[in-house]
C-alpha cells in the first residue's frame, strides 16, 4: 500500500463585531447651550494574546456650543480599551480591526458638558490552520474519491499610517472664515496594487468642514469638498498581488491663510490616516475524501474541515436620499447652516443579483430657527438601507463589505424635515464556505475479508449512490456497470442491481 501524505496550510477569515461605550465630561459655564456634537474614532492597537483580543484606540469629540461670547468649539479626546475572550481563536490567530462612532450624544448639566458615543469595532479574525491528509495513492487494489479545494493564505498584513496635506480656497459665494469649528473626513481607496515591494494606492478624501464666519447673518457655514491622493508605501518581501486596504481618520489639523486680497478664504488641511492592508491568495489542492479496497476492508479516519474560499473583490457606487426629521422639542428650520453625517454599516444580506446593506448614521445639524433667527442645532440617529447595483453574487455564503462616504449634500424639505443626498462607495470581498471530509489515517485489515461472494442481488437504498455500493461490497464501478448497463451513478430507490463479488484467494 503506497499512500502519499502532505500537510495543507490555509487561513480561515471570519468577521467579528464589538461595541463599547466611551464617555467624558468637560467643565463649562452654566449659560452654555450645546448646538451639536460629533465624534470620530480609530484603532491604534489590535493584538491577540492566546484566545483573548486586545484593542486600543482613541475617540475625538468635537462639541459646538453657544454662549454670551458667541459660537465656539470644545474638543476632547478619550482613549478606550477593549479586552474579551475571543471564541474560536487559537494561539496562532491574529486580528485586523477598524472602528466607527455612532449614537453620539451630549448634554449640559450643572456646569458640565457630558459627551458619550458607542464605538463600533469591525474586525476580521484570521485563524491559521494546518491539517495532514492523503492526496495520492498508487495501487490497482484501491479505489479513491478526490476533491479539489481552495486554500486561502494571508500573504502579508501591515498596519499603515500616513499624512496628507491639501490647500483649498473657498468660493466667493460664502463668507470669510473666522475659525474652523469641526472637520469630518472619510477616506476611500479607489485603487491599490503591489509592485516591486511597494504598495501603490490612489483614493479620495471627502471633507465636511464647518466654520464660524465673519458674517453675523450667516454665523455658521459648511463646505464639502473632495481631493484625490496617491500614496506609495514600502512593503518588504511581498509578492505582486491585489491588496485590500481599510483606512480611518486618525486626526485632522487646519490652518487659515489669507488670499492675495487679504481675505481669509484659504484652508490648509493636514489629515492623518491609519489602518491596515492585507492580501489573500488562493491555491488549489487535491485531497482524497474517500477510499476503499477491492480485496480487503479498510479502516479510515476522517476529519471534517471547513475551507473558506475568498473571491476577487469588486466595488460599487450608489446614491441614497435619506430623510431626517427634526426632533419634537426643536423650533422649525428656516435655513440649514451645516450638516455632518457619519454612516456605519450594520448588516449585509446577499442575494443572487444584489446586496442589501442596512446602515445607521449620526446626523449633526446646525440651522437658523424659523421666526426667531437664532442659531440652533440637533443630533439624531437615522436608519437607512442601501441596495447595490445588479451584480453576480453566485454561490456566496458571506461577504466582507467596506462602506465609505464619498459625497454629501443637505436640502431643506420643510421646517421639520431635511434630506441628505449622499454618495457611497462600497467594496465587496465575497466569501464561500465549503465542507470537505479528508482522510488523515488509513489502515488495512488483512484478516477481514468481505462476507458475500458470487452473484449478489441488491436493492438500492434512499440517498445511496454507486460509490457507496461499490465500497460496501469491495467491487469496481466498471464491473457493476457491465452487469447493469442501464445503471446510473445515482440510482433511484429500490432499484434491483446485480453485483459479482470475486472470491479473494
Amino acid at each position: 500500500m503506497d499512500f502519499k501524505c502532505e500537510k495543507l496550510y490555509f487561513d480561515q477569515a471570519e468577521k467579528r463585531n464589538y461595541n463599547l461605550n466611551v464617555s467624558c465630561k468637560e467643565l463649562i459655564d452654566d449659560n452654555v447651550k450645546l448646538l451639536t456634537v460629533t465624534a470620530n474614532s480609530c484603532c491604534n492597537r489590535c493584538e491577540m494574546l492566546n484566545n483573548e483580543v486586545l484593542i486600543e484606540g482613541i475617540v475625538n469629540f468635537c462639541a459646538i456650543v453657544k454662549d454670551e461670547n458667541g459660537i465656539r468649539k470644545i474638543e476632547r479626546s478619550e482613549r478606550f480599551n477593549f479586552n474579551e475572550t475571543c471564541q474560536g481563536a487559537m494561539p496562532s490567530s491574529y486580528m485586523l480591526a477598524s472602528c466607527d462612532c455612532s449614537k453620539v450624544k451630549g448634554y449640559c448639566e450643572t456646569g458640565n458638558l457630558m459627551l458619550n458615543c458607542v464605538v463600533n469595532i469591525s474586525a476580521i479574525l484570521i485563524n491559521p490552520c494546518e491539517i495532514e491528509c492523503y492526496n495520492e495513492l498508487e495501487d490497482d487494489e484501491f479505489r479513491k474519491k478526490t476533491s479539489t479545494v481552495k486554500l486561502n493564505k494571508l500573504d502579508f498584513k501591515k498596519n499603515i499610517r500616513f499624512s496628507l496635506s491639501e490647500e483649498k480656497e473657498l468660493s466667493p459665494r460664502v463668507p470669510e472664515i473666522e475659525q474652523v469649528l469641526s472637520v469630518n473626513a472619510s477616506a476611500n481607496v479607489k485603487e491599490a496594487h503591489i509592485s516591486a515591494g511597494q504598495l501603490i494606492m490612489g483614493g479620495e478624501v471627502c471633507l465636511q468642514t464647518v466654520y464660524k464666519s465673519v458674517d453675523e447673518y450667516e454665523p455658521v457655514v459648511q463646505v464639502t469638498d473632495n481631493f484625490d491622493f496617491t500614496q506609495i508605501i514600502e512593503l518588504k518581501d511581498v509578492q505582486d498581488s491585489t491588496p485590500i486596504v481599510k483606512l480611518s481618520l486618525e486626526e485632522v489639523h487646519t490652518s487659515i491663510l489669507p488670499n492675495e486680497q487679504g481675505e481669509f478664504r484659504r484652508i490648509t488641511y493636514n489629515i492623518g490616516l491609519c489602518g491596515y492592508v492585507y492580501s489573500l491568495s488562493s491555491d488549489e489542492a487535491t485531497v482524497i475524501t474517500d477510499v476503499y479496497s477491492v480485496k480487503n476492508k479498510l479502516n479510515c479516519q476522517c476529519k471534517n474541515v471547513d475551507f473558506t474560499e475568498i473571491s476577487e473583490k469588486f466595488t460599487s457606487t450608489v446614491s441614497k436620499n435619506i430623510q431626517v426629521r427634526l426632533p419634537e422639542n426643536k423650533t422649525p428650520i428656516a435655513r440649514i447652516n451645516a450638516v455632518s453625517f457619519n454612516p456605519v454599516l450594520d448588516k449585509c444580506q446577499i442575494s443572487s443579483s444584489k446586496a442589501i446593506i442596512k446602515c445607521f448614521g449620526e446626523v449633526s445639524c446646525i440651522y437658523t430657527a424659523s421666526g426667531t433667527g437664532e442659531t440652533d442645532g440637533f443630533n439624531t440617529l437615522v436608519e437607512f438601507e442601501i441596495i447595490s447595483d445588479s451584480m453576480q453574487f453566485n454561490d456566496i455564503d458571506a461577504c466582507f463589505v467596506h462602506l465609505c462616504l464619498c459625497d454629501i449634500q443637505a436640502v431643506l424639505v420643510s421646517g421639520n424635515e431635511i434630506e441628505i443626498r449622499a454618495g457611497f462607495n462600497m467594496e465587496f470581498v465575497p466569501q464561500k464556505l465549503s465542507e470537505c471530509n479528508v482522510i488523515n489515517n488509513i489502515e488495512i485489515d488483512e484478516n477481514t475479508n468481505f462476507d458475500e461472494f458470487g452473484i449478489i442481488v441488491y436493492n438500492t437504498q434512499k440517498g445511496e449512490n454507486l460509490w457507496d455500493i461499490c465500497k460496501k461490497y469491495g467491487v469496481d464501478v466498471e464491473e457493476i456497470k457491465k452487469l447493469n448497463p442501464d445503471l446510473t451513478d445515482n440510482p433511484e430507490q429500490n432499484k434491483k442491481i446485480y453485483i459479482f463479488r470475486k472470491l479473494a484467494v
